[in-house]
């Protein structure tokens, strides 16, 4: 849940500001805090673990399939 809070400060602050400086970062960061805090509500699970963890293997596979080349057979002995 804090992962997705820290998501949340990013799409909706961090990506769309221009900071000109760290000072300019920090006031950005607690006016957004502000704003959250005034109607703040719990982050809620939507899905069972066992439904993240298989959406995590799907994703996984899916990735590793697209990134591992395909072993091509030898022509010869001499492997070409």
């Amino acid at each position: 849940q804090v992962e997705r809070w820290f998501a949340l400060l990013t799409q909706k602050q961090l990506r769309r500001g221009v900071h000109r400086s760290a000072r300019e970062l920090v006031h950005d960061i607690l006016a957004f805090i502000e704003r959250q805090n005034v109607d703040s509500t719990p982050f809620a699970w939507n899905k069972t673990a066992d439904e993240i963890l298989a959406s995590l293997e799907r994703f996984c596979r899916h990735t590793l399939s697209a990134h591992v080349p395909e072993i091509s057979p030898r022509t010869s002995e001499t492997g070409h």
